[in-house]
């Protein structure tokens, strides 16, 4: 009847029915919705809230200054030989940035023939198979589990910390880092690529953001002085499609020597997988240590009510 109250059971299982029509990748807003509407109530904004509202306007900005792959001809791509990137071709391979775009905003491409998702697997022929989607970047579910839950429940503390971003590509771990993190030391981004240096020029001009992030475009192997002061390093699929195998090589013994003890590394996707291939001439355990995270990850996707497979493979380790 119009006016009934409702009683609690009832609120609770409308609320689970909305929960299970709402696609996986909405939920994390469905519920920072619902936060910010509690918080208006008590006349409060919340700190995570904000930094999501912020890095929302910073993706639609970005948008407008990319490719819809969110790549540059002026990048230099070395297809994987071997490892467990080497499925990955240039004619079956679709670069789509995890960062600027959700599972929902996928699909929007593909309607709009802005994206392919299959291809045919023999010409003329049904056999029609996935193209391979690869991303060099976070999504926002990623940056928001580390900045918010995973280095604080490890106990690693932020403020007045250093960060650095091998690779920052369009920057989404830097805006992350100061939105979530207002305390921190420094976010320090590291790209070679100069029209990705200047997207993220842009956007921490537009959104005055100088005095958290710094971007240095360059080499990473030059910058030996960043990396002594470095506290956090963030590692998202860095060399594996930018350098031979040799360079990759190269590549770990610089970070090898570059960083202190005690430095933590956050790696995506597995360290493991990673090198696996490589001869890198040093043991990896000997060099740094492996952070239990997973009661730590599951508890995040529980709580948020996510898919298992939403945080991806996340790795924390740290220099002995």
């Amino acid at each position: 009847m119009p006016g009934t109250e409702m009683t609690l059971p009832q609120a609770q299982e409308e609320f689970a029915t909305i929960l299970a029509r709402l696609s996986p990748s909405k939920v994390p807003q469905f519920f920072a919705w619902i936060k910010d509407g509690v918080g208006s109530l008590n006349g409060v904004e919340l700190e995570e809230d904000q930094a999501e509202r912020q890095l929302h306007l910073i993706r639609k900005e970005i948008k407008q200054m990319v490719p819809a792959e969110a790549c540059f001809k002026s990048e230099k791509i070395i297809w994987p030989q071997n490892g467990h990137d080497s499925s990955c071709q240039p004619d079956i391979t679709v670069h789509v940035d995890d960062f600027l775009y959700d599972e929902d905003e996928v699909e929007e491409l593909v309607t709009k023939g802005k994206l392919q998702k299959y291809y045919c697997g023999a010409c003329g022929s049904k056999e029609i198979k996935s193209l391979v989607f690869i991303t060099h970047s976070m999504s926002s579910v990623q940056l928001r589990y580390i900045f918010t839950y995973l280095l604080p429940k490890l106990g690693i503390p932020l403020e007045d910390k250093v960060l650095v971003d091998i690779g920052s590509r369009l920057g989404g771990v830097l805006y992350a880092a100061a939105l979530f993190c207002p305390n921190i030391g420094d976010a320090i981004g590291i790209e070679m690529n100069k029209e990705m240096c200047d997207v993220q020029t842009r956007i921490v001009d537009s959104h005055s953001l100088w005095n958290k992030i710094n971007i240095v475009c360059d080499d990473f192997r030059n910058q030996k002085k960043v990396f002594a002061k470095a506290d956090i390093v963030i590692m998202n699929n860095v060399f594996e499609f930018f350098h031979t195998e040799e360079e990759q090589v190269k590549c770990w013994k610089k970070i090898r020597e570059f960083l202190k003890p005690k430095t933590v590394i956050v790696h995506a996707p597995s360290l493991w997988k990673t090198i696996e291939h490589l001869k890198l001439g040093f043991e990896i355990e000997q060099w740094v240590e492996q952070l239990d995270a997973r009661k730590i990850r599951n508890e995040f996707v529980r709580e948020n009510h996510l898919p298992k497979d939403a945080i991806g493979i996340l790795e924390v380790w740290r220099v002995r």
